[in-house]
């Protein structure tokens, strides 16, 4: 192992991964300092004005052409209540805000079901009222991205998985594990695998954990460097900081931060092991980077068709943002059995490659 680690770290490139994750990870902490907490509260204020404002020109329109006395009645109750918010925007009184911003949701959602809407755009209100609301009665602070410029980390973290596709994990951990298990082609050194004292499998195996290590380690070290940083700058935040979504029944699902973040990285170290044999087997068929690159990128795209309307283990934070408890089992299970599938053809190929090589083996 020792051998290996030291061939691995002669070449820089091998630690790129480091700085490509640390720069993802710094993207959210870059997004929230490019505005100052004040520029944002004054931006609240001037939203809630703006559709005031937009209100009352429609119920001025309706006067004029003796509209809907009902649609007049419901805008003017609409105004008063942003008036209400208005007002409590410019004290600084963010429990009443929170109330009547949970008034307007409320109320926009129930004109949106009077009115026989129906799609996304009611889902999201839906999602919106049943948020506002929770936090309201329960009297807990709303930490949102676009509105808090000091994130704590809990939220942060949150706040990435929702704003940097899932994908970009998955193609650097690709991109480098192909790079990795081909690097020996590349160097016009094939044959040292069948050559060496010790048995292949072993010697393959070796390299496969060293290089899986490597890629969690890669991502292991910027998240402790960007909890730090924003540890001492925003604090930790609130476990049970509770986040709200939608399933496939357009049903609203609760879960708290901690357990959403801390199944996403469990999955997410899973799919990497998943990914790391993956590309070792493949790297034994077709040996050079680029073919085991697009070879493996078309399969697992294929796989993402083939699995489009079914759980798609691609997209684990969509998954996640739903699942149970049990459901998690089950998904930490389908990739177990993926994970031994793949080890099991890897040994297979290895064998067979062995078959009429010289290998030489001590005792």
């Amino acid at each position: 192992m020792k051998w290996e680690w030291q061939k691995f770290q002669s070449k820089k490139l091998n630690f790129l991964p480091i700085l490509l994750f640390l720069l993802l990870l710094l993207i959210p902490w870059l997004l929230q300092f490019s505005s100052s907490q004040e520029s944002r509260d004054a931006q609240k204020i001037i939203d809630a004005q703006a559709t005031k404002t937009d209100l009352e020109s429609e119920i001025d329109r309706l006067a004029k052409h003796k509209g809907n006395p009902t649609r007049i009645a419901a805008l003017t109750k609409e105004i008063e209540i942003y008036q209400v918010l208005l007002s409590a925007l410019k004290e600084g009184d963010d429990k009443k805000a929170l109330q009547t911003q949970s008034n307007i949701a409320q109320e926009n959602y129930q004109e949106m079901i009077a009115s026989g809407q129906t799609g996304e755009q009611v889902n999201e209100q839906k999602l919106l009222s049943a948020k506002l609301k929770y936090f309201s009665d329960h009297q807990l602070a709303l930490i949102e991205p676009l509105t808090t410029q000091k994130l704590p980390l809990i939220n942060y973290f949150v706040f990435f998985i929702q704003l940097i596709p899932y994908t970009a994990f998955w193609l650097i951990a690709l991109l480098f594990l192909c790079k990795y298990f081909t690097d020996e082609q590349t160097d016009t050194a094939g044959v040292w695998v069948w050559l060496t004292p010790q048995r292949p499998v072993v010697l393959l195996f070796k390299k496969a954990l060293l290089y899986y290590v490597s890629l969690c380690i890669s991502l292991a070290c910027p998240l402790l460097v960007v909890s730090v940083i924003v540890s001492i700058f925003s604090g930790v935040g609130m476990r049970g900081y509770p986040l709200f979504f939608l399933d496939e029944t357009s049903e609203i699902v609760m879960k708290s931060a901690f357990s959403y973040l801390a199944e996403y990285i469990i999955s997410t170290i899973l799919l990497y092991l998943l990914l790391t044999v993956f590309c070792a087997t493949l790297s034994i068929i077709f040996e050079k980077f680029t073919i085991t690159f697009a070879v493996s990128l078309c399969l697992i795209i294929l796989g993402q068709l083939l699995l489009k309307d079914k759980i798609n283990i691609f997209n684990l934070p969509e998954i996640i943002s739903t699942c149970s408890r049990i459901e998690f089992l089950k998904l930490i299970r389908m990739l177990g059995l993926f994970i031994v599938c793949s080890t099991g053809v890897f040994f297979v190929l290895i064998k067979e490659r062995t078959k009429g090589k010289c290998v030489i083996r001590t005792h």
